[in-house]
């Protein structure tokens, strides 16, 4: 069996975790200013409010596991060349 090597994170997968955490801290900062100033305002607070919470939430999801993808190294070796 062949081991696989990995390659050490790149600089775009640290940058992405920590735009990721940033954007889990702006969800969570817009469902707490919905839970706080709900009542008083309009439904259309509300409502861009929740939108900017949904989306900075799946964002987040998404760069953290761009962050956290273990990628193999796919380049070739130069003495595993075969003629194919």
């Amino acid at each position: 069996m062949k081991v696989i090597n990995m390659k050490p994170k790149t600089p775009f997968q640290k940058i992405s975790y920590v735009f990721s955490i940033l954007f889990f801290i702006g969800a969570a900062l817009c469902t707490l200013w919905i839970i706080i100033y709900g009542e008083s305002t309009s439904s259309v607070y509300k409502a861009s409010f929740a939108a900017s919470a949904f989306f900075c939430f799946t964002s987040a999801l998404v760069l953290i596991t761009m962050a956290k993808a273990n990628l193999p190294n796919l380049k070739f070796d130069t003495k595993d060349k075969t003629n194919l």
